[in-house]
């Protein structure tokens, strides 16, 4: 079970992963720090409860990683879990991972903890985060982070932060679009979170015995979506990997594999409003 676990949202996998690698091998705890990134290959197995390991993990962790930036902090997925881990009293440390730090006012209870600006605060979270999971040795003298730690930290913010700026231009052309356009967008966004909405009722009453089972479909979510003549104008937006949790080979409708593709449909939704300007 972890020790640290990083929320993240999508975007932000490469950026998870080399925290993840850089805590792991620059503190020299008394046994192995094991950190907790749910996009990591082969840390959640094809056919696993997807929720209840998260569970398992959030719950088993002292420290949470929240990883936040302007688009971060308006998705749900972030808020959903640092909230959980807020109500059963972890530690949380915010990372602050846009270039220049956000100097206006966090919303609740964000603006209540001190946040870590990575790459520069390196230092504080590996202190911190030695300090909360309490894995240091106290007989051993403190040390200096090894540069190569830092370096590759560094190098990965580096290639975020080019990223970010391209977004960012390509955000402004999308967003600079004539109202009529602006108009069709949000209905299609409104139109997209009705769809997933009928799914979720369609899933209960099938759960309950109110609709036929879908006997030998492989992926109901897949199944139910393909129905609803809206889904054909969001599938070509979806990311691979929200496509394939939608499409992973299924036999039963009971199972977190379900709620957690609607969950991250709903949070790609979300991130495709945002980048049309709509929020």
């Amino acid at each position: 079970m972890a020790h640290v676990f990083i929320t993240h949202i999508n975007e932000h996998d490469e950026l998870a992963l080399a925290i993840k690698m850089f805590l792991e091998a620059s503190i020299e705890p008394s046994q192995p720090l094991n950190v907790f990134v749910s996009s990591e290959p082969g840390r959640i197995l094809p056919g696993e409860d997807w929720l209840q390991r998260l569970k398992q993990e959030l719950n088993s962790a002292k420290v949470v990683i929240p990883l936040l930036t302007k688009s971060s902090l308006k998705r749900p997925w972030v808020n959903l879990e640092t909230g959980a881990a807020w109500i059963t009293d972890k530690k949380i440390l915010p990372i602050w991972c846009e270039e220049q730090f956000f100097k206006g006012n966090l919303p609740k209870p964000y603006m209540d903890w001190q946040i870590v600006h990575l790459p520069i605060g390196a230092g504080e979270l590996w202190k911190a985060v030695g300090q909360y999971v309490g894995l240091f040795r106290k007989s051993s003298p403190p040390r200096m982070i090894p540069l190569k730690d830092m370096g590759r930290l560094q190098e990965v913010f580096k290639r975020f932060y080019k990223i970010e700026a391209y977004n960012a231009a390509e955000d402004r052309t999308e967003t600079q679009q004539p109202s009529h356009v602006q108009q069709d967008r949000q209905a299609k966004i409104e139109k997209w979170r009705q769809m997933v909405q009928n799914v979720i009722l369609e899933l209960d009453k099938i759960k309950r015995g109110e609709s036929p089972p879908l006997a030998g479909i492989r992926s109901p979510v897949a199944h139910l979506l393909d129905r609803e003549k809206d889904f054909s104008s969001l599938k070509p937006l979806l990311s691979p990997s929200v496509r394939g949790e939608i499409y992973v080979g299924m036999t039963a409708i009971v199972g977190a594999t379900i709620d957690s593709a609607l969950v991250l449909l709903l949070d790609e939704i979300a991130m495709i409003e945002e980048k049309w300007g709509l929020r």
